[in-house]
């Protein structure tokens, strides 16, 4: 970087990659190039640190957790669509939110999710043209989007059915819902409508981007279909999914383990700090030494380039290889990877991604009756993978491919 001040060089930079696409390469190229983990930026005079180490990663989202907060920047950016929320506030009332949604993930409930699973699958499978078109799986996984006034109106209509429900008694409960659970702990329209905007706006996002990596790649490697496919006969067969069958299933958990290394899809954030503190490493030449940080410093990291740093996952970290996840894949008793710190696909810490058992068991559950439903799946993209940067990430060319159906 030229201008160490304003950073303006570095702006115009990365106005150009993410034209192209390519802002999250190109950050893991930069740091390659710096031989450094840690680098300091200066953007607009104020100063950013940049990091993918593991152990500044574990200091900053929990060890010193009450150190960082959301950046402010952040908060005014999205809290005029989603308002406040889990994804939006810091402190009490992020833990208030955290608080009431809870319950809503217990095992218990995600079991229950599978029937709910099923109905909205049935659509998605009509949607899947069956001639082997081309089709952008991407585009119908993302097809069901939010209208405000839709959520409105079902806020409102939830809120008058708790009303009338807590006037009568004797009655038998009903099932219980991300929504009816919101409203057990306010009736505050505002509050609830916030929370829920949260909730699906970013679990839509999430898993349906994780789904269609899943197929971007697997529809490009027919050796990998075939063992998935093998595993589904083995524990599900042609029925529909169950929750010990889904859990059971180690090589799908190793796809959906690997696209999330190699595709995050939250691959960069930030913090910012509330109080002044101290870093244990990223400070002096070498990036060993501890780093004072002062208030109001922002901190971000790279989830995109610490998942694919070869000190960390091997020689072949660029590469697509689930096989790395698992056990005795040499046939000597080899372990699969285990991974702590450097491996971030739903945060860490205090704030690690409350939905992401349910996001898992959603992506798998479609998986799998896709691949039961259609018997092989093409590429129809001679494209690479490119990033599409919004609330989250997915690929840019969407996933297009052709389905045979099961005979």
């Amino acid at each position: 970087m030229k201008d160490r001040i304003l950073g303006i060089d570095f702006i115009w930079a990365n106005r150009k990659v993410l034209k192209e696409h390519i802002a999250l390469e190109n950050t893991q190229k930069s740091l390659i190039a710096l031989g450094s983990n840690t680098c300091q930026l200066a953007l607009l005079g104020t100063r950013v640190i940049v990091t993918v180490e593991p152990e500044i990663l574990k200091n900053m989202l929990a060890l010193d957790f009450k150190s960082f907060y959301l950046p402010d920047l952040r908060k005014k950016n999205m809290e005029p669509l989603l308002g406040e929320g889990i994804f939006t506030t810091n402190g009490a009332a992020w833990q208030h939110s955290r608080d009431m949604l809870r319950p809503s993930f217990v095992r218990s409930r995600l079991v229950e999710d599978l029937e709910m699973f099923e109905r909205h699958v049935n659509h998605l499978l009509q949607a899947i043209p069956r001639d082997r078109s081309t089709v952008d799986l991407q585009t119908l996984f993302f097809r069901f989007t939010l209208d405000l006034d839709f959520v409105d109106n079902l806020v409102e209509k939830a809120l008058s059915k708790s009303q009338r429900a807590t006037e009568k008694s004797a009655e038998e409960p009903a099932r219980v819902t991300f929504l009816s659970q919101l409203i057990s702990e306010t009736t505050d329209k505002v509050r609830v409508r916030s929370e829920l905007l949260n909730l699906l706006l970013a679990g839509r996002d999430s898993t349906a981007a994780l789904m269609s990596n899943v197929f971007f790649e697997l529809s490009r490697r027919p050796e990998m279909q075939a063992r998935l496919r093998r595993e589904i006969d083995e524990y599900v067969g042609s029925e529909l999914p169950t929750f010990e069958g889904i859990k059971s299933m180690k090589y799908l958990r190793a796809v959906l383990n690997e696209s999330l290394r190699i595709h995050p899809i939250v691959p960069e954030n930030s913090r910012q700090a509330v109080q002044d503190t101290v870093l244990p490493l990223g400070g002096g030449e070498d990036g060993k030494s501890p780093a004072l940080i002062k208030k109001g410093q922002l901190l971000a990291w790279s989830s995109y380039a610490m998942h694919r740093r070869e000190d960390l996952f091997g020689e072949d970290a660029a590469e697509f290889k689930p096989q790395r996840w698992l056990d005795d894949e040499d046939g000597q008793g080899s372990k699969g990877l285990r991974v702590g710190w450097e491996y971030l696909p739903f945060n860490g810490g205090p704030r690690i991604c409350i939905g992401q058992q349910f996001a898992l068991l959603e992506s798998s559950y479609v998986i799998i009756r896709i691949m039961q439903s259609f018997s092989n799946i093409e590429s129809r993209d001679s494209e690479p993978w490119r990033e599409k940067l919004m609330l989250t990430c997915m690929s840019f060319g969407g996933c297009k491919v052709a389905l045979t159906p099961t005979a």
